[in-house]
């Protein structure tokens, strides 16, 4: 039986969250014009991948991940596929009819790294050697990124460095979750991102730290912490943006 707490992952919303949130908080601390349009966008394209990858882990039964949010997908594949339809379907409509049209052209090129992701991951066995962390980190910076990067009017190299090191964070996240033990330099390189996040200042950063401060801290009590329970705790770790956006 499914506990309350776990719907969210279950049903892939818990990654749209986190990714709006970061929009938002960017948004903020660079001054961009972020519509609703663009966070619904998001949201939409976010969970829409995820559903996707998700039940392509679980084409195969003998194969498939043996986590919570695969037995679930793969035991409701009718309903998981009826809803990536509605999400794909709200999304188009959404791109094709809201969106401004500089923010559309960059998001197609976001569109390609999505389908060589698929490709590369789901393409085929050969296709599995790939590490799939720094793939979906990548493209997740890079959907949080897009609006304020098409909208930025001046010299892009600030934002370079605050979407390289989102990247790390993300990837920090993804390591976590996937694997029971990440390696022996995870919570070093944890602890010195939330230190060096500290540095420079403002919300970002503070927010930045926070999370990184939070993924040592599931991390250092992964003993205790484990299977699903640990996978939520590394999720809301990163929600640090909610104390800033307050």
């Amino acid at each position: 039986m499914w506990r309350w707490w776990q719907w969210p992952n279950l049903l892939s919303l818990d990654a749209p969250v986190v990714a709006v949130l970061w929009q938002a908080l960017l948004a903020q601390v660079t001054g961009t014009m972020l519509l609703p349009a663009g966070r619904l966008a998001l949201g939409l394209t976010v969970w829409a991948i995820y559903l996707a990858d998700r039940l392509l882990d679980v084409r195969d039964g003998q194969l498939a991940p043996s986590t919570a949010r695969h037995r679930f997908s793969r035991r409701h594949r009718g309903v998981m596929l009826f809803l990536l339809s509605a999400v794909l379907a709200a999304d188009a409509v959404t791109v094709m009819s809201l969106l401004r049209e500089e923010v559309t052209r960059t998001g197609l090129v976001a569109a390609g790294g999505v389908a060589a992701y698929l490709l590369v991951l789901h393409g085929g066995r050969s296709g599995r050697w790939f590490p799939k962390e720094p793939l979906v980190a990548a493209l997740f910076m890079a959907g949080v990124f897009l609006v304020a990067w098409t909208n930025a009017g001046g010299p892009r190299t600030e934002m370079a460095g605050m979407s390289v090191a989102f990247f790390a964070l993300v990837l920090a996240n993804l390591l976590g979750v996937e694997r029971a033990e990440p390696g022996r330099w995870y919570g070093v390189a944890l602890g010195l991102m939330a230190l060096g996040y500290a540095v420079p200042g403002g919300a970002w950063w503070r927010a930045m730290a926070a999370s990184a401060a939070a993924l040592l801290a599931v991390h250092a009590a992964r003993r205790n912490v484990r299977g699903e329970a640990r996978r939520l705790a590394l999720d809301v770790a990163l929600l640090a943006p909610v104390i800033f956006l307050l």
